[in-house]
Order: C-alpha cells, then structure tokens, then sequence
C-alpha cells in the first residue's frame, strides 16, 4: 500500500488556489454585469407604482453597512411580504466606499422586489467613494415626486458645499405644490437624549452654519419628516410640527439595548398628505460566527476589487509555494555534485615571463626565466607556489 505524500496534497492544493484566483478575477472583470445610473431606473418603478394622488408606503433603513445576515437574511424577506411600495436607506448602506463594498449591496439590493433609493452618508463617502456612488447610483442630492409627496435627498459628507444645497432646497420648496415632504439626510442635525457611547461632534451635521440653516428651512418650508442615520440606534424627537428621526438598526453593530437595536420604519402617506410612521423592531441577532465568517468573505470579495495590490501579493506568494513545492516533489536533488572542474583558466596564468618581475612574490631569489622554466614544467606547477612562498619566507628570515 503506498503512502500519500502530504507535501503533493499541499502542492495541489496551492495549484488549486491559484487557478480559482485567477478564474474569479477574469469572472469579475469580464463576465459580470456593471452597473451604473440606478437611481434612474428606481425612480421610474416608483412613479409606476405611486401616482399623483396615492398613497403611499415605503420604509426607511438605516446604517445597513453591506449586511448579510441581518439585511439581507432577516429584512429583505420581511419587507418582500410586505405590501410596501418602495424602500429608502437614510445612509450608510455600505459599510465603505470601496468598489467592493458598492458591488456587494448591488448583490444585496436585488434580492428586494421592490425599487430603492439611497441617501449619500458618511460611509458612501469613504475611501473616495463619492465617484461611485454617482457612478452607479446617481447625484450626490436630488428629489423626487411620488404620489402627492416630496421626497428630498441631501449631502451632509461636506463633497457638496452646504451653501449650494441651501440655496437649491429653497428654490425646490418655494415651488413645491406636494401636501407631504420628508427629507434624508446621512448625519443627524439633532442630538439624541441617549447617544451611544464614544459619539462625537462629528457623528452630527456639520458645520454649525449649515445646521442652522437648514433647522430654519425645515421650520418654515413645513417639512413633516427628517430622517437620518450614522448612529447604530432608534431616536425620535419633535420640534415645532417635525418629527426628527435617527434610524441606525439594519445592520452593524447594535447594542441591543433600549434605543440601539435592529429595526426599521415604514412610513405612510395619504393622499391629502397626512403622514404616519411605524417602528418595526426585528428580533433577532448574529451568531458570532457567522458575523467572523461574513467578514473573512467580504475580505476575499475586496481583493479583487480595491485591493488589486494585495491580490497580486497574494497571487504571487501562492505561485511560489507552487513552485517550490513542484521542485521539491518532482524534480530530483542531486546529492553528488561534480567537483571535475576546468582547469584551463588556471593553466594560462602564468605569474611571470622572462622579462617580468613576479607579480606575486616582490622577494622572489628565482630569476625569471628559473621561474618561467619552472611553470612550464606541467608536473612542477602544483609545487610552484608552496616553492616561492618558502623562498620568499626564508629571505624575510635572513
């Protein structure tokens, strides 16, 4: 019975490895499909399915950051059986802004079989991710008309100069004629009454000014819904007749305490524009395992794509243990080597001529033409160098 070498097992295994590396990314670069404008497309099933003078019923997500087990497993389904007509991410859909992290909620988002819109956050604008988004999604800030409501998107990553937005929300309102109006923006312009712990200045709209002036707009424009994420909770607050909502509970990171738990919100619009929202807390939580697992396979997803260096790295390191292993395995190590060497190149260095003192010994008694007769000698040559090197000794001595 033969044995099985284990380093042949590991040598196929590294062949292996390679050939699935560099299949999956010719896969990705050639073979699957891109995407781009899809906002575009979303807007046009929505107004299918909204006309002017519905009703309508979508719901609000919020910090999805590439879920798996949550979003995609536990949220899509429900809201698949659910008689919504669309769904709205207040921000951080992406838990980055690499090409990695937008082609994995691409693969999420088409599970739903309803359309969707995205609100640009925080995590969308990382890692230079603004040009993707608009790549493959659409502008930074936008609005839409669905229904008799006014569905307003806004830029809170500082890429659009607030002052721009401002300016352009108050020529959009001042001509608006939609009984309902409800905006999205990333971070919160409002401070919970329980914020998580480690929360800073910077988790919040800013600058000030900008804050300022958009709580002004929203006061006098009659904006009844403002919704925001950023922060991994469920918070509510009511100023003047706005209702200020902070939903952070599709996926990530929750604490699963009293306002830090998943959820989501669905929202509904009369036609004559009275709105009503609903919290729908969602029972459930991740294996920590299958979280660990989740994460090692979005690591693997992001070397073909942002990681073009580290997919190389790595490409190159399973190369060389194939090769290496390929040469200790099938090709035989000599353990006998042969030491007959040429000795030609030694055999044409004379150290002196008969009319050239000797390069080597500067105290050599021979006369040159002793030592030239002597190197001519083939059976002397081997003799002739211990010879001169005592000769020369000895004339020190004396």
């Amino acid at each position: 019975m033969t044995r099985s070498n284990p380093l042949k097992l590991l040598f196929y295994l590294c062949l292996l490895i390679v050939i699935l590396l560099v299949g999956y990314k010719l896969y990705l670069n050639f073979f699957k499909q891109d995407f781009e404008a899809i906002h575009t497309e979303q807007v046009e099933r929505i107004h299918k399915r909204t006309p002017p003078g519905s009703a309508i019923r979508f719901a609000v997500v919020g910090n999805i950051n590439n879920s798996v087990g949550v979003f995609e497993k536990r949220i899509i389904p429900k809201l698949n059986d659910s008689s919504l007509d669309f769904l709205v991410s207040a921000g951080n859909a992406v838990s980055g802004g690499g090409e990695d992290k937008y082609r994995a909620l691409q693969g999420t988002l088409s599970n739903l079989k309803m359309p969707y819109l995205l609100t640009f956050g925080p995590h969308e604008y990382e890692d230079f991710g603004s040009f993707r988004f608009y790549d493959h999604f659409g502008p930074h800030f936008f609005s839409i008309r669905t229904g008799n409501a006014r569905l307003i998107f806004l830029d809170s990553t500082g890429k659009t100069p607030w002052q721009w937005q401002i300016r352009w929300l108050k020529d959009l309102l001042s001509q608006d004629t939609t009984n309902a109006r409800v905006l999205f923006i990333g971070h919160p312009p409002m401070k919970p009454e329980n914020p998580m712990p480690f929360t800073t200045d910077d988790s919040f709209l800013q600058p000030k000014a900008f804050r300022t002036a958009l709580m002004e707009l929203i006061e006098t424009r009659d904006i009844d819904l403002v919704f925001s994420a950023n922060l991994a909770i469920y918070d509510e607050e009511t100023v003047g007749d706005t209702d200020f909502i902070t939903t952070g509970g599709a996926g990530g990171l929750v604490l699963n305490t009293e306002n830090s738990f998943y959820h989501y919100v669905e929202v509904t619009i009369s036609p004559d524009g009275e709105v009503s929202h609903q919290l729908v807390p969602m029972e459930i939580g991740q294996h920590p395992v299958l979280e660990r697992l989740e994460g090692l396979w979005f690591f693997v997803y992001s070397l073909f794509y942002s990681g073009f260096l580290n997919f190389i790295l790595i490409l190159s390191a399973f190369l060389a243990a194939t090769i290496k292993l390929y040469q200790i395995i099938f090709i035989g190590k000599d353990y006998y080597p042969d030491y007959d060497l040429d000795p030609t190149p030694w055999l044409e260095k004379r150290p002196c001529s008969p009319t050239t003192t000797c390069p080597l010994l500067a105290g050599c008694r021979f006369p040159s033409n002793a030592c030239a007769g002597v190197w001519n000698n083939v059976a002397m040559r081997p003799l002739w160098l211990p010879l001169a090197t005592r000769t020369s000794r000895n004339k020190r001595s004396s």
